[in-house]
């Protein structure tokens, strides 16, 4: 039971009893004046923040189309074989002289006719490269008794072409100088030629051949052995040149 006294100037008048009906009003009085006391402007009242975690958004699936074909990719093309690039004729100024390494001379083919005989000589190129020869081979005339021929006079053959240049003879090529000298008797036995001494070229060294051709035309009958080539004869000299024309090589 609540008793509440009053106080006064002259002091305090006895408590009086409150009815309980009277001391519910009062308690909830307190109890309402204490929530606004903790409700008032000044007052903060707790904060809740909600947290969201962000997922990551699912990734697009490719729509199950089957088993793909993987496609066969075609073989590549073989690069068709070439051939070699051809090999042009050197010209002159691009090739060396020839040198008595390079070449071997010999009497390749012999022939007669009205009153004339003729000699070819051949100038191989026995070496690796190509080389010029230029002009027309010195040549002497040597006798079956081993003496020079005396007295032969050796001028130009008359060529198609006026001024035979440079001529560049491949490896394994051959060249050609084509003599020409008139018929001469040989009623007396006179002491013939057999055997001729050839340089090539200026500046080479002379080499000593057989007029024996090296080959010949199986349909001519045998080569001469000797030459009608005698004293006081006159011989032409054609200049090195490719095959002339009439030979059968």
């Amino acid at each position: 039971m609540v008793v509440r006294g009053r106080a006064y100037r002259g002091g305090y008048r006895a408590a009086v009893p409150l009815r309980p009906a009277a001391a519910r009003a009062a308690m909830l009085l307190c109890l309402v004046g204490a929530l606004a006391a903790c409700s008032g402007p000044d007052a903060k009242a707790p904060r809740t923040e909600a947290v969201h975690r962000s997922e990551p958004a699912p990734r697009p699936t490719a729509p199950d189309l089957g088993p793909v074909a993987t496609p066969e990719l075609p073989a590549p093309a073989e690069a068709p074989a070439t051939a070699p690039p051809p090999v042009a004729e050197l010209p002159s100024d691009a090739a060396l002289p020839c040198t008595d390494e390079d070449v071997t001379v010999a009497v390749v083919g012999s022939d007669a006719a009205l009153g004339s005989r003729y000699l070819l000589l051949g100038a191989t190129n026995t070496s690796a490269v190509g080389c010029v020869l230029d002009g027309r081979p010195a040549l002497a005339f040597v006798r079956e008794s081993g003496t020079p021929t005396p007295d032969v006079e050796l001028v130009p053959r008359a060529t198609t072409d006026p001024k035979p240049g440079p001529v560049v003879v491949p490896p394994g090529g051959t060249a050609y100088s084509e003599l020409r000298w008139g018929a001469m008797s040989t009623a007396l036995d006179p002491d013939e030629t057999v055997r001729i001494r050839v340089r090539p070229m200026r500046g080479m060294l002379r080499t000593e051949i057989p007029v024996l051709p090296v080959r010949s035309d199986p349909g001519a009958g045998s080569p001469p052995s000797s030459l009608d080539i005698l004293a006081g004869a006159e011989v032409e000299v054609g200049p090195w040149r490719a095959p002339p024309e009439g030979w059968n090589l």
